[in-house]
């Protein structure tokens, strides 16, 4: 560069030094690249590019491991790849994310461990200083009384299940949306009829049966299932009036 050599130190520390700024403003940018990676990842999923889809949550987690809404959509993808065991572990990295204790919490329940899912979902409902958003505690409430109504508990799981249809209406969430509280609310009725009322229980379940099949979209396996008994229970009920 031809550069007199008294000046070669002081150029030498300029460089030193704006070799190190580089590098900071580069490792302060990589939490902001990250998120990048995060939004193509779910480009990609919405297109159910499942492969390109992980690369890219996985890219976006080696520039950093802390990218809890990665780790999230990562567990998504890997539920949707029938892969629980992996979609659990990407779950508790984002342990942050009530989305993530939800979906954590139903996993826990599909595995039958409902004392664990409890715990988890009780959490983020019973801390004050956690603000959730609508649809999230509606998740968070309709999986509390689902895993009550496998433990039998029928008083809690009909408790946490009404609650839950309730916010759900007052908030203007979408019916689509609550019909899983319906399809279980139903099964609680029935339970309760089982042991107490058969023939009220009948009617009054066949009314959420109907909200049930009406409004029920099958985006996760149990609520197919959910949405074959009840389309069942109506056939039956159809069958009965015709005779």
């Amino acid at each position: 560069m031809h550069v007199p050599e008294q000046y070669w130190h002081e150029l030498g520390t300029a460089g030193s030094c704006v070799l190190l700024l580089g590098l900071v403003g580069l490792r302060q940018s990589l939490p902001a690249i990250s998120s990048w990676y995060t939004d193509q990842g779910r480009e990609a999923y919405e297109k159910k590019a499942w492969g390109s889809a992980e690369a890219k949550y996985k890219r976006a987690l080696e520039l950093n491991a802390d990218n809890t809404a990665a780790h999230f959509w990562l567990g998504r993808l890997y539920e949707d790849l029938q892969k629980p065991d992996d979609a659990r572990t990407q779950y508790q990295y984002a342990i942050a994310d009530s989305n993530a204790v939800n979906n954590l919490a139903r996993l826990n329940i599909l595995k039958k461990d409902y004392p664990i899912a409890i715990a988890f979902l009780q959490k983020p409902l019973s801390d004050e200083q956690v603000t959730l958003q609508s649809a999230t505690k509606f998740a968070l409430m309709k999986n509390m009384g689902w895993a009550r109504l496998k433990q039998g508990n029928l008083t809690d799981a009909d408790t946490w299940l009404d609650d839950a249809i309730k916010l759900g209406q007052a908030e203007k969430l979408p019916k689509e949306t609550l019909a899983a509280a319906h399809c279980l609310q139903a099964q609680v009725i029935e339970a309760q009829g089982d042991q107490k009322r058969p023939l009220w229980a009948q009617k009054k379940a066949l009314a959420e049966w109907k909200l049930c099949a009406r409004y029920g979209v099958a985006t996760v396996p149990e609520e197919d299932e959910w949405l074959n008994t009840a389309q069942k229970r109506l056939t039956k009920w159809e069958a009965n009036q015709g005779q």
